[in-house]
């Protein structure tokens, strides 16, 4: 194993820090060293490196909405108990401005809805 070194000291703290979310955490079409949570884990890492062992996780999916990101979060982020957790969710959920809730907690799309009137064109 080798001598104790900065990184591995016994009485040094770990601080779990957990990034939850959607393609804006996970980083859709950025390389993964450069999105926004690469670049904030190694600046947390290199300014609390002599204090506490930093570890970030992202467990974020491309594409997820917030009824998702709710079945998805006893696994993903709860089993780890994270000292820290950051949400994003939201952008995916409020793509359909059109759709009817339903007491089940699903939304339907007023295409599928038989409740939903025929609408008129503007105009």
């Amino acid at each position: 194993m080798g001598a104790p070194t900065e990184r591995n000291l016994p009485n040094k703290p770990r601080i779990r820090i957990f990034f939850f979310g959607d393609s804006i955490c996970f980083g859709q079409g950025v390389s993964p060293h450069f999105t926004w949570v690469t670049r904030l884990s190694r600046a947390l890492d290199e300014r609390f490196s002599s204090r506490a062992d930093v570890l970030t996780q992202n467990p974020s999916v491309n594409g997820n909405t917030t009824r998702m990101a709710l079945e998805r979060m006893p696994y993903d982020v709860q089993s780890h108990a994270p000292d820290v957790l950051y949400i994003q969710f939201g952008l995916n959920a409020c793509n359909g401005w059109d759709q009817t809730w339903r007491p089940n907690g699903c939304f339907v799309s007023p295409a599928r809805s038989p409740r939903t009137p025929a609408r008129r064109p503007l105009g």
